[in-house]
C-alpha cells in the first residue's frame, strides 16, 4: 500500500516525531510511504521521503492519505477522497475541534475525541519510541555541568508559553525553598519568547538549559525524575518517552497526559504547583520510590504504546476504508 502522510507545518515537536515513527514502522512492514510537507520550517530527517511545495503531489497516486492535523486539517488543504482518489484519514493531534471533510478521523486520545463536535473519531493512541542515549549518565551530566551526585529533575518540551513553563519554574522554586538542592534540566529550548524568559530565570539557579535535539535521550539520561506541567496536551508523548528511560514522573492531571500515564505516575491538579512540588519532594527523598514509579511507567508505555501496535491499528483502518 502506498501511504501519503501530510503535515502542513513541519517543524520540531511531537507531531513530527509521530509522523517519523509511522514512516519507519510502515516502511518496515513493506508499505511505500511518502510525506508531503507543504510548508516546512525545519529540515525533515533524511530517512523521510519528503515532498515539499504548495501544490498537492498528483504524481504520488497514493492508496491512502493520512493528514496530521489539529489546527490545520484535510478540509483546509482541500484534501478529500474525491480530490485525491484515495481515502483520507485526518489524525487530530490537538484538543481542538476538527472540520468535516476527511473520510475518517482519528483522535490520538479520548481527551481529543471528547472535544469533537462535528466529526466522529476512532481513537488510536500514539506509538512511543526513543532512540537509546548515545552517552552515559555520567557523561551527560559532565557535558551539562551538573554534579555527578545531584538530584536532577528534567522536562522536555518546546519552550513555548502554552507549554506551562511558568508552572515548572514555580514548582521547582518550591522544591528549592524546601531545602532540596535539586537541579532542573530543560531539554528543547529554541529561539522562542518562552526560551528567553526561561533562560533569564535560570541564571543563578541550579538549572541547565539544553537546546532542541533529535534525540532527547542524550540529555534525559542525566535525570532522576521527570516533571510535566503542560496544561492541555493531546497525548503525553514527552512523559511517555521519559518513561521508556525508566524515569519516574510527576505531572499535572491534564486530560491527555493523565490518560497516557494512568496510574503509573503521581499527578496534581492543573496549576497546583504546591501539590506538584510536594510530589517532587516525595520522590526526591525516596530512591526506592523513584525506582518503583519508573518501572511502572516504563511497563505501561511498552505495553500500551508500542510503535508497531500503533502502525498496525492504522493500516487495519486504512485497509477497511480502501475496501469500503
Amino acid at each position: 500500500m502506498r501511504i501519503l502522510q501530510v503535515y502542513p507545518h513541519y517543524d520540531h515537536g511531537g507531531t513530527e516525531t509521530v509522523l517519523a515513527m509511522l514512516d519507519r514502522e510502515w516502511t518496515a512492514a513493506g508499505h511505500d510511504v511518502v510525506s508531503w510537507l507543504p510548508r516546512p520550517t525545519a529540515d525533515p530527517p533524511s530517512e523521510l521521503r519528503a515532498l515539499t511545495g504548495e501544490a498537492y503531489p498528483d504524481r504520488c497516486r497514493p492508496d491512502a492519505v493520512v493528514v496530521h492535523g489539529g489546527l490545520v486539517g484535510a478540509a483546509d488543504l482541500g484534501l478529500s477522497r474525491r480530490s485525491t482518489g484515495a481515502p483520507v484519514v485526518e489524525v487530530i493531534h490537538r484538543r481542538h475541534p476538527a472540520r468535516p471533510g476527511a473520510t475518517r478521523y482519528v483522535a490520538v486520545s479520548r481527551a481529543v475525541a471528547s472535544v469533537q463536535r462535528e466529526v466522529a473519531c476512532t481513537v488510536i493512541p500514539n506509538g512511543v519510541d526513543l532512540p537509546r542515549p548515545g552517552r552515559t549518565r555520567e557523561a551527560a551530566r559532565a557535558a551539562l555541568g551538573i554534579d555527578p551526585d545531584a538530584l536532577v529533575v528534567a522536562r522536555h518540551a518546546r519552550t513555548a508559553i502554552e507549554k506551562g513553563w511558568h508552572w515548572t519554574m514555580s514548582a521547582m522554586q518550591r522544591v528549592w525553598d524546601a531545602g532540596v538542592p535539586a537541579w532542573l534540566l530543560v531539554v528543547g529550548a529554541r529561539d522562542q519568547p518562552g526560551a528567553a524568559v526561561l533562560r533569564g530565570w535560570a541564571r543563578g539557579r541550579p538549572c541547565a538549559v539544553a537546546s532542541w535535539t533529535d534525540n532527547p535521550a542524550d540529555h534525559l539520561v542525566a535525570a532522576d525524575v521527570y516533571v510535566e506541567t503542560s496544561p492541555d496536551e493531546a497525548f503525553g508523548l514527552a512523559v511517555a518517552e521519559a518513561g521508556l528511560l525508566g524515569l519516574p514522573a510527576v505531572a499535572f492531571a491534564a486530560p491527555g497526559v493523565a490518560e497516557t500515564v494512568g496510574d503509573a505516575c503521581p499527578t496534581a491538579p492543573v496549576g497546583d504547583t504546591a501539590a506538584l512540588a510536594g510530589l517532587l519532594l516525595d520522590l526526591a527523598r525516596d530512591e526506592r520510590a523513584r525506582a518503583e514509579w519508573g518501572l511502572r511507567l516504563r511497563r505501561r508505555v511498552r505495553a500500551r504504546y508500542a510503535p508497531a501496535l500503533c502502525a498496525r491499528r492504522y493500516t487495519r483502518l486504512l485497509d477497511r476504508l480502501r475496501e469500503g
